[in-house]
């Protein structure tokens, strides 16, 4: 990893983090529909607005699996960025630390994997950002699950800040 990444990787980070902890200057509703695709259930697909600057974004799923064989997902890809990361934020000693998850999110039969905000919390980091992400401007992402395969979802965007009413859960 060179220099210029690990800057974005901890820049991506820092931002999720403080974006985490920051007050609701607003809570919108949940509208988007879940995709249903073979045993899972893909809801509450969102991300934050980024400052016009950022070089990297975030973005939060509800992945349930209703089968009786685990999945995992292992990766994903949009046109909003030059890539897409799983990762997870934990503070340590004090500091808080991004670390990928390279070999992805299990979700185990019955079970459900939920990224959203906070230390300890994975979600996807988006790097090498085209352009901000906007309030109110929906992008398309597709999800990489080891069996499913690629499974496109459209992740609904909230102000800088925000939260909608269902990422607690």
């Amino acid at each position: 990893m060179n220099n210029a990444h690990l800057k974005v990787c901890l820049l991506g980070g820092l931002l999720s983090a403080l974006m985490a902890l920051a007050s609701p200057s607003a809570i919108a509703h949940d509208r988007t529909p879940a995709v249903n695709v073979g045993t899972l259930k893909i809801e509450k697909v969102w991300a934050r607005a980024t400052p016009a600057s950022a070089k990297a974004g975030v973005g939060y799923v509800m992945i349930t699996n209703l089968g009786r064989e685990p999945d995992r997902l292992v990766g994903a890809r949009t046109p909003i960025a030059d890539g897409a990361q799983l990762h997870v934020t934990r503070e340590t000693d004090g500091s808080i630390e991004m670390q990928p998850l390279e070999t992805g999110i299990e979700i185990t039969p019955g079970s459900r994997a939920v990224l959203r905000p906070g230390a300890g919390h994975p979600y996807i980091m988006f790097v090498g950002l085209n352009g901000p992400i906007k309030a109110g401007k929906p992008f398309k992402v597709t999800l990489e699950f080891e069996k499913a395969g690629p499974v496109e979802v459209k992740f609904r965007t909230v102000a800088i800040g925000a939260s909608p009413a269902h990422a607690g859960h």
